[in-house]
């Protein structure tokens, strides 16, 4: 008959837990009496004797459901040198995720992260040249939806915002035209020689149409982020953009009015030189008939 002595020591897990109602169950992995031992570790006081100089381990972080988990900060491995009173706190944490809908359109205050039930967060969205901090759009029970550049938002669950940024485009009236602008969500009118900047969403259809020219002058077409000589322009939104809708004098009306204008001095001249020949030749007659 054989009889093993191992030398070992008592090592106590004194464990709390903070932020969260159900408490996870907790392995602590070493070797007790040369073999391996798993452990559990809940709320409170745990005592295992475990052999000298072999190594523990507790989980650092325990995830739950998805954006849910337990971390603690305290060291949860290490080697049994002496008897041992190991503090663990484990803290409940949420994942808040922040992004915006454009990356390119601008930057976030925040970051996403692991925040504590009840943190506060006041998230920045500001926008690069160019474009317009719409708003914020949640998701998850806990999440906000606002308008504005600035989002408040207390932690209770996990939850992801966007950022939501719009490109502007500026619309340009070179002539005496309107134009009038239409998204499906915003519509205008830009004044004959104005110019406005309108904010619409990306991978959107800004649909700009100018008005029928005045008399004497044409639409000549669209310029810049567009290009056609129809009226009517389909711009697809990416980006900032500037587009330009111009007209100018009617050449040809003007040229067919010069035109008609000499033509009618011309039969006038035409007439007036008719008459005075018919005059003359009435005169001679009547000066060269004999005296009664």
């Amino acid at each position: 008959m054989t009889i093993a002595y191992y030398h070992q020591y008592l090592v106590t897990v004194n464990s709390a837990f903070k932020g969260g109602e159900i408490f996870p169950t907790i392995a602590i992995r070493s070797t007790s009496e040369g073999v391996n031992f798993t452990g559990t570790v809940i709320l409170g006081t745990n005592a295992f004797w475990l052999d000298a100089n072999s190594q523990y381990t507790m989980p650092q972080t325990i995830s739950l459901s998805q954006g849910n988990r337990w971390t603690t900060n305290a060291t949860a491995t290490g080697v049994v040198t002496g008897q041992l009173a190991i503090p663990l706190t484990y803290q409940y944490e949420y994942l808040v995720g922040f992004g915006s809908n454009v990356p390119a359109g601008g930057t976030l205050s925040a970051a996403s992260g692991w925040y504590l039930p009840g943190a506060s967060i006041q998230a920045t969205a500001t926008p690069e040249s160019g474009w317009q901090a719409e708003g914020w759009t949640g998701m998850g029970a806990a999440s906000v939806s606002t308008s504005g550049a600035v989002l408040s938002l207390m932690v209770s669950g996990p939850v992801n915002e966007t950022a939501v940024f719009y490109p502007g485009i500026t619309v340009t009236d070179n002539g005496p035209i309107s134009v009038s602008y239409q998204d499906g969500s915003a519509s205008g009118t830009v004044a004959s020689g104005k110019s406005i900047t309108v904010y619409v969403p990306p991978q959107s259809t800004l649909t700009l149409t100018a008005s029928a020219a005045p008399f004497l002058y044409s639409f000549e077409g669209w310029s810049g982020a567009g290009s056609s000589t129809q009226r009517s322009l389909l711009l697809s939104v990416s980006g900032p953009a500037v587009v330009v809708a111009s007209s100018s004098y009617n050449y040809l009306v003007l040229a067919l009015i010069l035109l008609a204008i000499v033509v009618v001095l011309l039969v006038a001249i035409v007439a007036a030189r008719s008459r005075r020949r018919t005059a003359g030749l009435r005169q001679e007659e009547t000066l060269g008939s004999p005296a009664a």
